[in-house]
C-alpha cells in the first residue's frame, strides 16, 4: 500500500525538490572528482546591514563555474552551489 501510494510521487519529484544541501553535494562531487574543494568568494554586498544582499562567486579549480545571489552568505552559497550542479549536468 505505502509503495503504491508514494512511488508516483517520488517518481515525478525533481532532484533540486529533494536535494536541500547544494553545498554538500557539490563538495563531495568536487573531492570526488577534482580531489578538492570548491572556493566561495563574496564579490560583493549591497544594501544597509538589516537588509542586505550577498554576491558570490564558485570557483574550482581556480576557474568560476557559478554565481549566486541571497540574503545571507549561506543563501547566496547555496544558491552558487546549485548552478553550479546544473552547469555540470549533476541535476536539472
Amino acid at each position: 500500500m505505502i509503495e503504491n501510494f508514494f512511488t508516483p510521487l517520488l517518481d515525478r519529484a525533481r532532484p533540486q525538490e529533494l536535494v536541500k544541501d547544494f553545498k554538500t553535494m557539490l563538495q563531495e562531487h568536487c573531492q570526488e572528482v577534482y580531489k578538492e574543494t570548491p572556493d566561495y568568494n563574496v564579490e560583493r554586498e549591497i544594501g544597509p546591514d538589516h537588509n542586505k544582499t550577498f554576491f558570490v562567486t564558485l570557483s574550482v579549480q581556480g576557474k568560476i563555474l557559478a554565481r549566486g545571489q541571497g540574503r545571507s552568505k549561506k543563501t547566496a552559497e547555496q544558491a552558487a552551489a546549485q548552478e553550479a550542479l546544473q552547469a555540470l549536468g549533476i541535476i536539472v
